[in-house]
């Protein structure tokens, strides 16, 4: 039975497609992800002037109240995505609709997140007193909104991260998540470009392009849903899900497990604490590094030769010249070694980078080189290695396991940070966290080693590995069928 089973969803694994297809699909489902970080960094840019804005209208100068309230935006908003993420992943992998299992909970997604952003700016201005609580706005109507827009982002992430799986094999993944990561990379771009322009204005903008994208998205994916039917309810699933992660370690039977999906679900913390770490604090660095004594105006020259802006936007344009090799690298060596050489390149270049002898324009110059390479490199396979491991029927339940792990600890992190940081030594304290990312980033090498889905005969791996949560369902549905007739 188990046999038949696994020849049934052999015939649904993805085929091999010529070259510009993946590019032209990658590209379109990675605009959801340009959507994503440009809403993100403008969120980041803007949003607590605009809070600020919206206190001093009620009387209101202390500028607390505006950090207080951006604060718990994002607390808020960093809770439900989270959660969000297990249910969206979920509920992609129940559905069967005309439009396939996926595309509905993306599109529904980019609809929320549209209608969040398009209706913020009527919304979290809207106040009214009540009793004991006072003004709703902006605190309450804010955490409506962005409770809204967390859900949207975990209805895109999840799933769209599945369909990796569901549509690309597993030589097509690493150029697909390259992809994702330049178009998020150009998210992040646009939503610190637009930062000059009026809040209102550009939320209305995000709000349109959300929408827009869900369109094109609905017109262009491939509509395909999976030729099984799913045992489990989606409610079981939802509950159980770190009990599946653990089962799949275990194994049952002749399958002794797969540590390989344990092993990435570490390695996916890790790199997220150091992702954390180096996105918050690279430009800040730098522009301490430039501005020892907290000047009113850095002196001049720019003792690095650019400022924190300049070195962010460097480190990306580094990251996409490198994007051919890595994927030439990728396809020579495999994802887990390429993986590997990522997080020690990096690790080596946050060392250099808490080294004094390196604050100079040729040492930065050098430590972007090897930054910026190493950031692309890992941001392609934090996708494109669960993307192989997630098994059958699971997918998108797996990819919002993935993602948890890589973003959980944030809020952790950032409080953590601030500790770490003493506004009076300010270069010590960056100095601190650099060296931490090295770390995590050499703690990720040694986990990788046990990540061995590659050695596995592609047969094997199919059979005993991606296929184990289908055979166990349906077994056990048979057993119970059994015995409801005895």
């Amino acid at each position: 039975m188990s046999e038949k089973l696994v020849d049934e969803t052999l015939e649904d694994e993805p085929k091999k497609k010529n070259i510009i297809l993946v590019l032209l699909l990658g590209i379109i489902i990675g605009l959801a992800f340009t959507a994503i970080n440009l809403g993100v960094f403008f969120d980041a840019t803007l949003l607590d002037p605009y809070l600020t804005d919206i206190y001093k209208k009620q009387g209101i100068t202390v500028t607390s109240q505006a950090q207080f309230a951006f604060t718990a935006f994002k607390a808020v908003n960093t809770m439900f995505f989270l959660v969000s993420l297990i249910v969206g992943g979920v509920l992609s992998d129940h559905i069967r609709t005309r439009f396939g299992n996926r595309l509905p909970i993306i599109f529904s997604g980019l609809i929320i997140s549209g209608l969040a952003y398009g209706l913020a700016p009527l919304i979290i201005p809207f106040s009214i007193n009540l009793p004991i609580i006072g003004s709703i706005a902006p605190l309450y109507t804010g955490i409506f909104v962005y409770i809204f827009i967390a859900i949207g982002f975990a209805f895109i992430w999840a799933p769209s991260y599945a369909l990796l799986s569901d549509l690309f094999t597993k030589d097509e993944r690493a150029t697909v998540a390259m992809l994702f990561a330049f178009l998020s990379s150009l998210g992040t771009a646009l939503g610190i470009g637009l930062s000059g322009f009026s809040f209102e204005v550009v939320m209305y903008g995000i709000g349109l392009v959300f929408i827009i994208i869900a369109f094109i998205l609905l017109l262009f994916v491939p509509k395909k849903n999976p030729k099984y039917i799913p045992e489990s309810g989606v409610v079981e699933d939802i509950k159980n899900a770190p009990k599946y992660l653990y089962e799949l370690t275990q194994g049952s039977g002749d399958n002794k497990g797969d540590k390989s999906v344990l092993f990435m679900f570490l390695v996916q913390i890790c790199w997220g604490v150091a992702s954390f770490l180096l996105i918050n604090n690279f430009a800040n660095f730098t522009t301490a590094l430039n501005n020892p004594n907290n000047d009113p105006e850095p002196p001049l020259p720019l003792t690095l030769g650019m400022d924190g802006q300049d070195a962010f936007l460097f480190l990306g344009v580094i990251g996409i010249l490198l994007a051919g090799p890595i994927i030439f690298m990728i396809g020579k060596i495999g994802k887990t070694k390429s993986a590997m050489i990522g997080s020690l390149v990096m690790g080596f270049a946050t060392f250099l980078f808490a080294q004094g002898a390196f604050w100079n324009f040729y040492g930065f110059i050098v430590i972007i080189l090897l930054a910026g390479g190493a950031v692309v490199l890992i941001q392609t396979v934090t996708i494109a290695l669960p993307a192989d491991l997630v098994p059958k029927g699971k997918e998108g339940m797996f990819m919002g396991l993935f993602v948890v792990a890589f973003n959980f600890l944030n809020p952790v992190i950032a409080g953590a940070s601030l500790l770490v940081i003493d506004p009076n030594n300010k270069i010590t304290g960056f100095t601190n966290l650099f060296l931490i990312i090295t770390i995590f980033e050499f703690i990720a090498v040694g986990l990788l080693t046990f990540v061995h889905y590659e050695d596995v005969v592609e047969e094997e791996y199919n059979s005993m590995r991606r296929n184990f949560f289908i055979m166990k369902e349906k077994i056990n549905s048979y057993k119970d069928r059994i015995r409801r007739r005895k």
